[in-house]
């Protein structure tokens, strides 16, 4: 799925499996996004050779996530 010249893609393909859920391509660059709830660790993201890596949460603790609704704002 293309959104605001970003290549988007659901990485997951088993539930429960340890990887990120959204790969996004943007102007040559991967970011990794974990998407859950006020919880969520960043142990999908362990080991992964990604410069930019993300967890969006709701509601967030904004020294170790983003709010989940400031994906809204990007159409």
């Amino acid at each position: 799925m293309t959104v605001a010249n970003m290549d988007i893609n659901y990485v997951k393909s088993v539930r429960g499996e340890k990887v990120p859920d959204y790969a996004v391509f943007y102007k040559g660059e991967k970011l990794v996004f974990e998407i859950g709830g006020a919880g969520k660790t960043g142990k999908q993201l362990k080991g992964l050779h990604v410069k930019q890596r993300y967890i969006l949460s709701q509601p967030c603790d904004v020294k170790t996530s983003l709010p989940l609704l400031s994906v809204g704002f990007l159409a």
